[in-house]
């Protein structure tokens, strides 16, 4: 009897397919990249100049400062809506966040700035009734992004009684002063 077992080595059928469908993948992926990286180098003006424009530009021109001597202030953080606030002859700010919590048995404020302190600053809240100062505390003036906060005070229940107050925030820093004024009923 002859050995007719000439058996050759086969890769199983079901391995096949999976490996033909990552290599494709991979290929798919090779492609996007290749295109999408192109893409995203190019100018966001790709649209062709209409008849009334010319299609050389200019840079724009720059002032001649070689007369100015460089400044030696800091540059502020841009502002990007409305005017800047930073060239104000006064800090402007608001009360962003007011609350009496008698059970923890303390006022919580935080005031923000809206202009960029360059230098330290100071906000020094007072509470008052009428004319007269019923309690004053301040905190150090913290510069932000672009804005300026002041540190939340945190005042005990204990130290004012009850009634209505006006709160008045003193800011001051980089020269300039200002003053946010808000009530509070406790």
């Amino acid at each position: 009897m002859s050995n007719t077992n000439t058996s050759k080595h086969r890769i199983p059928i079901y391995r096949r397919p999976l490996f033909i469908g990552g290599v494709v993948v991979v290929a798919i992926v090779i492609v996007t990249i290749c295109i999408a990286v192109p893409k995203s180098h190019e100018s966001t003006s790709t649209q062709p100049p209409s008849n009334n424009q010319s299609s050389v530009s200019q840079p724009p021109s720059k002032p001649d400062n070689s007369d100015s001597e460089p400044s030696t202030e800091p540059k502020r953080p841009s502002q990007y809506e409305g005017g800047d606030p930073n060239q104000l002859p006064e800090l402007t700010g608001f009360i962003s966040y007011k609350n009496v919590d008698y059970d923890a048995g303390e006022i919580m404020i935080s005031a923000g700035i809206d202009q960029y302190l360059m230098s330290d600053g100071s906000c020094t809240l007072r509470f008052k009734q009428g004319e007269s100062v019923a309690y004053s505390v301040s905190t150090p003036a913290i510069a932000d992004v672009t804005t300026s906060v002041c540190e939340t005070f945190r005042i005990p229940l204990s130290s004012l009684s009850s009634g209505d107050y006006q709160i008045e925030i003193l800011i001051e820093g980089d020269n300039k002063t200002g003053l946010i004024t808000d009530s509070v009923q406790i």
